[in-house]
């Protein structure tokens, strides 16, 4: 039987309750307004359309956010086309760069309740109750800031949300702050929506123009094939040197490989791609001994066992095989290309890092996985890191990156392992 005290106890959540709902229908009804509604929006419209400032459409969606309520930067994540990631895409900053970790977060129960509820989060207060583990909880080894989750909805459905870094633990947002952020929120999404619907359809035209070109590719790749395999039956028959006629050989029989490789990989299509149980020392040694006539010669680390995963073999030794010529070419002939494969639990680790240049954070936030932008466009169509990522994600792995400019480049693929594989051998040292 419930003491007096029990038995009250729910009463006093309902009194409570009620008393913050008409603690706020009475603020709206008689305070003065925090804001000029009609200022704030011209404001907002203003920012987002913009075509005099040099800052893209997406850091100024997160700039029109922070400004709001006097945030010192943010951070904007967007839906991947799966529906499944959302991404990070964009960040701003008043002085220094928002220091929030650059990865990708997939889809949890406090996102739904952002959708939901158009829900703007508080990571100094207790989330919902339907939340469950979130990813606030996910990253709270990364963040040392307080920070505001602003939902961004597209006809209802959380199109991305703009996480805003707080002044001080302590500050909190009036229901002027929620509405106005949430109505600014709809519309920046609104905006986004269409900057990234123009985004892919140009991808698509330049998809569009490489497939034209492809045709006139393979015709040149196949009479280069042939001449280079005539001269490579004439030099076997008529070398002088032996030696040097060797070597010869070797580099003239790489090179008709890799253009049949490359020929194959233009003319096939996503629906001929049929994963398999492959071994991926021998991917990796494949693709490393394919670039061994090119300077540097890349260093190879491997485990003894095998290491197996689903996938296709051929697509993605053409993946690995562009990634470390692209080293080689960064890293000049003087530097070095470190190639290593291992396991972390359930998870195999291709590691290709060279000593070169690096690139710079904006290229690899916003350009690196990005058909047709390349560091060298006189080389390159700039395909090479897009195919590969698209390749890695289609069997459920990631390709990420450490560089920075004049701190060399380390690209890490991770692949899942195969049923049956171990989980007890580690990466090899580096």
């Amino acid at each position: 039987m419930l003491s007096g005290r029990d038995a009250a106890t729910p009463i006093l959540i309902r009194m409570g309750q009620t008393f913050r709902h008409w603690k706020v229908v009475l603020s709206k009804r008689l305070a003065r307004f925090k804001y000029d509604y009609r200022e704030e929006w011209l404001r907002l419209i203003d920012s987002l359309s913009s075509t005099t400032t040099s800052l893209p459409l997406p850091e100024r969606g997160v700039k029109a956010l922070a400004e709001i309520i006097e945030s010192p930067g943010g951070l904007l994540f967007v839906q991947e086309h799966d529906h499944s990631l959302y991404v990070p895409a964009a960040s701003w900053s008043r002085e220094t760069e928002f220091s929030f970790p650059w990865q990708e977060l997939p889809r949890d129960a406090l996102m739904a309740h952002m959708e939901a509820k158009a829900w703007i989060v508080d990571s100094d207060e207790p989330p919902p109750s339907t939340a469950g583990e979130h990813f606030l909880g996910k990253l709270a080894a990364y963040l040392n800031i307080s920070v505001w989750v602003v939902p961004l909805l597209l006809q209802d459905k959380l199109f991305g949300f703009v996480v805003l870094e707080k002044r001080s633990p302590s500050d909190r947002l009036n229901f002027e702050d929620i509405d106005l952020l949430r109505t600014s929120g709809r519309q920046v999404a609104s905006y986004l929506a269409q900057h990234y619907v123009s985004q892919r359809l140009a991808e698509a035209q330049q998809f569009e123009t490489y497939g034209r070109m492809t045709a006139f590719l393979m015709h040149d790749l196949k009479n280069i094939i042939a001449q280079q395999t005539l001269l490579l039956h004439n030099a076997a028959r008529h070398q002088r040197n032996p030696e040097f006629m060797d070597d010869a050989i070797t580099t003239i029989k790489v090179s008709v490989e890799r253009m049949n490789a490359t020929l194959k990989q233009l003319g096939l299509r996503a629906a001929t791609s049929t994963p398999s149980r492959t071994d991926l020392r021998a991917v990796v040694g494949n693709a490393v001994e394919r670039c061994r006539v090119f300077s540097p010669t890349p260093e190879l680390q491997a485990p003894d066992a095998a290491v197996d995963v689903l996938a296709d073999a051929e697509r993605l030794a053409f993946g690995i095989t562009n990634l470390i010529r692209n080293a080689q070419q960064a890293a000049s002939e003087t530097g070095s290309v470190r190639v290593s494969l291992g396991r972390e639990l359930e998870t195999a680790v291709i590691e290709v890092a060279d000593d070169g240049p690096g690139m710079s954070d904006s290229f690899v936030k916003y350009r690196l996985f990005r058909p047709f932008y390349s560091t060298s466009p006189e080389t390159g169509m700039g395909i090479g890191a897009f195919q590969l990522r698209e390749t890695v994600r289609a069997i459920g792995g990631t390709v990420t990156v450490e560089t920075g400019e004049g701190q060399g480049c380390r690209f890490r693929v991770r692949i899942p392992l195969s049923l049956g594989e171990s989980k007890s051998v580690q990466c090899p040292q580096k």
